[in-house]
Parts: structure tokens; C-alpha cells; sequence
């Protein structure tokens, strides 16, 4: 893992010589940070250039493909939510401009109840700094604490029918930060939380507008652990039935 690491910071740092010996207004992300002034005008750090990438190009991918991995399976057990969003879609046609995607209502929905099945973090450690006191609990600075959304999110007082499918009922309401936390919450917030729903949305529209597919696992999927979410073990199975006309 060291020497992948050091590989990839060597390969990182030429990309970034390039950059800058041969600047540009390419939209591309390294360009933009290698060109990029902090406030008194001095550029970013080679090694806080390569550590951005790694974290923009790397870290968070496995949590993408899971969360669309969830999609594909319930929009594919809950054909009237598939057919709903197939329907939004349909106007914009499948070279659509990524912002009129992401901003569709239907699709933004199916990409949230997806994360409140699934949420990106099942639990949320905190050490208190100071004594708080929960409930009838006083507890001490120093206890380790947890909010856990994978709780959280299947309360029947927030989400009737918690353990179904059903995107409808992010159109009916605006959930709080503090009902609806699927990437933490607070000053730790997931700093890619929106650059990932913005991506499982957009990589789902693409997919959806293009192919049909058929789900070839009907039952419950068996569930793995991949450090702080949940995956299909073996991923979602589907058959590609037909392409779709242009």
C-alpha cells in the first residue's frame, strides 16, 4: 500500500508540473486548483494539491457504486417508483446537461430514500469535550458517544412503513439535519456528501436512460460490511434487455 501510494504521488506531482508549466482554462479539477490563490494570493502547496486529488479521485468511490448498487436493486423490486422516474426522465432524453438532471425532484427523491435505507455512515462517534447531559443521563467530557442514522432513519414516527421503499415521501417533506443524516452531520459533515449525490444521480440517469435492464436477484441481498456502510455482498445482478432508441 506504501509503495501504490508512492507511486501515485510521483505520478500526481508530473501531473501537477504539467499544470503549471502549461496553464490552461480547462474545466478540469487539477487545473483548477493548481491555478487556485488563497486569499493572500499564494498558491496551494504541492502536497496539499496531491492529497485534494486523492481524496477527489479516490476516497468515496466504493460508497458511490453501493449506494447505486441500492438504487438499481429497489427501483428494480418497486417497478411504480422505476416507472415514475423513467417518466421524469424521458423529456430530457439521455445527452441531457448533468444540472437538469440533478436537479429532477423524482430523481433527487429515489437517491435520498435510498440513502435512508442505506445511509452512507451507520453510526456517528463523537468525544465529548464537555459534560452533556442526555435524557435522565449526565455524562462526562470524555465519553465516547453515537448517533446512529441506521437507527435514525427507520423510526415509524419519521418514516411510517420505515422498512418500504417509497422516494414519495421526500417530495411530502424536508426532513431536519437532525432526522435525516445519512453522510453525519454537523462541522464533521462528509465533505464529498454532495459531490456524491450529485454523482449516483447522474450516473443513474445516464444508465437509466440508455438501457433497460431486468433484476435477477428477487429475494433479500446478503449484506456486507465495508468499514462504516453496508453493501450487497456480491453486488446486484442484473440482465440488460434492450437499448434504448435515440
Amino acid at each position: 500500500m506504501t509503495a501504490a501510494r508512492g507511486r501515485l504521488e510521483v505520478l500526481l506531482q508530473q501531473a501537477i508540473e504539467r499544470a503549471r508549466s502549461h496553464p490552461s482554462a480547462s474545466p478540469a479539477i487539477l487545473d483548477r486548483v493548481v491555478a487556485g490563490r488563497y486569499e493572500d494570493g499564494s498558491p496551494m502547496p504541492d502536497g496539499t494539491i496531491r492529497d485534494n486529488m486523492i481524496t477527489s479521485l479516490i476516497a468515496g468511490q466504493e460508497s458511490s457504486v453501493a449506494s447505486l448498487c441500492w438504487c438499481f436493486y429497489w427501483l428494480h423490486r418497486e417497478r411504480r417508483c422505476l416507472d415514475l422516474l423513467l417518466q421524469e426522465l424521458e423529456p430530457l432524453g439521455p445527452d441531457a446537461d448533468p444540472m437538469a438532471w440533478a436537479s429532477l425532484p423524482y430523481l433527487d427523491a429515489v437517491v435520498k430514500e435510498t440513502l435512508r435505507l442505506w445511509p452512507r455512515a451507520t453510526e456517528i462517534y463523537r468525544l465529548l469535550a464537555q459534560p452533556m447531559r442526555l435524557g435522565r443521563h449526565e455524562l462526562p467530557a470524555g465519553t465516547n458517544i453515537a448517533a446512529a442514522p441506521a437507527i435514525l432513519h427507520y423510526d415509524p414516527d419519521l418514516y411510517p412503513d420505515p422498512d418500504s421503499f417509497q422516494p414519495e415521501r421526500f417530495l411530502k417533506r424536508r426532513f431536519g439535519p437532525h432526522e435525516f443524516l445519512p453522510f453525519g452531520g454537523g462541522e464533521r459533515l462528509c465533505p464529498g456528501a454532495h459531490l456524491s449525490v450529485f454523482e449516483v444521480k447522474i450516473v443513474l440517469a445516464t444508465l437509466l436512460t440508455r438501457f433497460r435492464y431486468t433484476l435477477l436477484d428477487e429475494g433479500p441481498l446478503t449484506v456486507r460490511r465495508m468499514v462504516a456502510l453496508r453493501a450487497p455482498h456480491t453486488g446486484v445482478r442484473m440482465r440488460v434487455d434492450a437499448v434504448v432508441a435515440r
